[in-house]
């Protein structure tokens, strides 16, 4: 029987050892690209203004262990917008948003975002637990801790987060307690729904933590501070033992991602040293929502990187129309898109256009440059404004145009 055993499951134990070799090669090139770089190499991170949810200033990036300058933008992304970014494929669009979140620290220039802000990825290929539709769309938190009660109303938010990414037929079929293998049971467009699922789970979560803090808004914000580092002390995130923290924190996880530390320098400096929350109660992650939801100008940057390059035009609509909706209740900062289809221009207010394709576009500057790219190469950058022009600043513009119509250069090219 053990030989059988060995026999039927080898291939299955092929793939367990193959993908406990990649993970620890990823352990230590994370340890590794981590490490602490130099000072005069490292990328400032400063607090934004109250309208600005996020920004560059002359923002150029290394990838870890490369030596190849990348970007070199400036930009603004106001709170409450949304900017498209385009180019062509690898030429470094996503290196900015990397450097956005604090997952890339070498360069120069430096990144503004809303003190405490967490930034949310929503990649092209999410990761699903094997579990039940309730763990995948919580993940990485876990419900084993919590009452019934809790447990309830957490099934109640998760069934509304799917039916907003357009995931029923889904919940209809699978219900929210069967357990599969996710990733081999849905398809490329319906993980990437579930990702917007877990992104609104994530929203709601904050959102009623929120709710209930409020009648406590009248505490003083030295009394919050006390109050939240404790909570987070709790959690085993303060150092001390078992807390594991890196000498550069890791950032940019999908859900109860790690509060980065721009801005934070009025809070306790061990705030920045949290460790990795895989194994968050549904509790701890109420408590870890309502810190970052309940701290000056916070909220939740989204970077939809290619996370609707698989779904159809009409599901992307949907979806980046409950992005929208969530903009304007305030409960996200600002979306930050990475894209080649033209029809997501409609839902984003600026757009970062990368390449040559920006010598033809006729919408208004807002800014322009020179872009690094990987290769070592330099192309042109503009930053441009999508959002239609208001009356006054119509009126400008068709002045301007009589005006240089009625020009002596214009009458003599006639």
């Amino acid at each position: 029987k053990v030989m059988d055993f060995f026999a039927n499951s080898f291939s299955k134990l092929k793939q367990l050892q193959a993908n406990g070799e990649r993970l620890w090669q990823l352990w230590e090139a994370s340890d590794e690209a981590n490490a602490a770089p130099p000072v005069s190499a490292t990328i400032s991170f400063v607090a934004s203004e109250p309208s600005e949810a996020f920004g560059f200033d002359s923002l150029v990036v290394y990838a870890p262990g490369g030596k190849t300058p990348v970007a070199g933008v400036t930009l603004s992304c106001g709170t409450g917008q949304g900017v498209l970014i385009t180019g062509n494929s690898g030429i470094g669009k996503s290196s900015i948003l990397r450097a956005m979140a604090g997952l890339w620290l070498t360069g120069e220039g430096s990144v503004a975002k809303s003190p405490g802000a967490e930034v949310v990825f929503l990649p092209q290929n999410s990761y699903f637990p094997v579990g039940t539709l309730l763990e995948a769309v919580i993940y990485p938190a876990h419900i084993e801790d919590s009452n019934g009660a809790e447990k309830c109303g957490l099934q109640v938010q998760a069934t509304l987060a799917l039916k907003r990414a357009m995931m029923g037929p889904i919940l209809r079929k699978w219900g929210l307690q069967e357990v599969r293998d996710w990733t081999a049971t849905l398809s490329a467009g319906e993980r990437q729904r579930l990702a917007f699922a877990r992104l609104f789970m994530m929203l709601a979560l904050r959102s009623r933590c929120e709710e209930r803090r409020r009648p406590h808004q009248n505490i003083s914000l030295e009394t919050h501070k006390a109050q939240s580092t404790t909570a987070l002390s709790r959690m085993g995130g303060l150092g001390g033992r078992g807390s594991g923290h890196h000498p550069t924190p890791r950032f940019g996880r999908s859900l109860g991602n790690e509060l980065w530390k721009a801005g934070q320098k009025e809070l306790a400096p061990e705030l920045g040293r949290l460790s990795r929350q895989a194994g968050l109660s549904l509790g701890d992650l109420q408590q870890a929502s309502a810190l970052c939801g309940e701290l000056p100008n916070t909220g939740v940057i989204t970077v939809v990187d290619e996370g609707t390059s698989a779904v159809e035009m009409s599901v992307e609509a949907a979806l980046y129309g409950e992005l929208r909706k969530e903009l304007q209740r305030g409960t996200l900062l600002a979306v930050a898109s990475v894209s080649h289809r033209p029809s997501l221009q409609k839902y984003h207010d600026t757009e970062l256009v990368i390449g040559d394709e920006a010598r033809t576009r006729t919408e208004p500057i807002l800014e322009e440059g020179v872009w690094n790219t990987p290769l070592g190469k330099e192309t042109i950058w503009k930053h441009l404004d999508l959002r239609p022009p208001s009356p006054s600043k119509k009126c400008e513009l068709e002045k301007k145009v009589l005006q240089d119509s009625n020009s002596p250069t214009a009458e003599r090219i006639h």
